[in-house]
């Protein structure tokens, strides 16, 4: 096979390379790769997993498995003589353990909330807006084994396999060190994701947040029969606007360092100023 198309469908970062047909090995020991153990060899010693798996604390010891938690299926379509399978019925897994180790971590360090509210909170964590950026946080789109045309419209920064390679990259911990294996890893990411942004990936403004984005929503189809609609922007300085839309008109405009963080404190300030009653008693949706 071609290393270099290998090469590069493996690293995000060598996207450029791709286009200049020439590859970049960072280190590793230039050789024919054809077999799966040459790639999971590769994969495991390459420089662009370490930040990754010290997120994660954490050495795999077969490599394998974190070879098949990193392999979307454009990957498996391409390169079909590594006999490869994509990182699907993992994301499965990891879904359910992601969910129960979640649902500890909130049952023994939230001890005064209710079913009802811990399962709130848990749904305000656990979805694919936090895991992208957990996987972003830990730079694991530029690790996703993609194939040319994902690569080529920059899969490796889509939320959807973002969230879908953490997923099953907390599949394959788990299948490689058990439980607790997996429950470190994630305790772990927290702890680091804390200390490099002096933020906790856990925080009750998260439950209060999502509560504001439900309540939104249930007024929103009680007065107009519709879900609301917010409408993103990116600005040039990395921030991100969301107006939320009413029959064609911006309402009111939140402004934040993320899509999600835009979008709920939006809401909330939509709640708090009483905005859509405002709006409804203006244009006569209301008596």
């Amino acid at each position: 096979m071609q290393e270099t198309t290998l090469d590069h469908n493996y690293c995000a970062e060598f996207v450029s390379d791709i286009h200049l047909s020439r590859a970049v090995l960072d280190g590793v020991h230039r050789k024919e790769i054809q077999q799966i153990e040459d790639l999971s060899e590769f994969i495991a010693k390459h420089s662009t997993l370490l930040w990754p798996l010290n997120c994660l604390n954490y050495r795999f010891k077969n490599n394998l498995l974190l070879t098949k938690a990193l392999c979307h299926k454009s990957f498996v379509h391409e390169f079909d003589l590594f006999e490869l399978s994509d990182n699907e019925r993992l994301e499965f897994l990891g879904d359910s353990i992601l969910g129960m180790l979640i649902s500890s971590l909130l049952f023994e360090g939230y001890q005064d909330l209710s079913e009802g509210e811990l399962s709130k909170f848990r749904s305000s964590l656990v979805n694919g807006q936090n895991l992208a950026s957990w996987a972003s946080f830990m730079g694991l789109g530029q690790c996703i084994l993609l194939g040319k045309g994902e690569l080529n419209s920059g899969g490796e920064s889509k939320e959807a396999l973002l969230a879908d390679v953490f997923e099953a990259v907390l599949a394959a911990i788990y299948l490689d060190g058990g439980l607790e294996g997996a429950k470190n890893s994630l305790e772990s990411l927290f702890s680091i994701y804390k200390k490099e942004t002096n933020r906790e990936l856990i925080s009750a403004s998260y439950l209060q947040a999502f509560d504001s984005k439900s309540r939104l929503q249930e007024l929103t189809i009680k007065l107009f029969g519709k879900l609301p609609k917010y409408e993103i922007t990116q600005l040039e300085n990395g921030l991100y606007s969301a107006q939320l839309m009413v029959d064609g008109t911006a309402l009111s405009m939140s402004v934040a360092n993320s899509k999600k963080k835009a979008q709920m404190e939006l809401a909330s300030k939509v709640l708090e100023e009483k905005l859509l009653d405002k709006y409804c008693k203006e244009n006569s949706h209301v008596d």
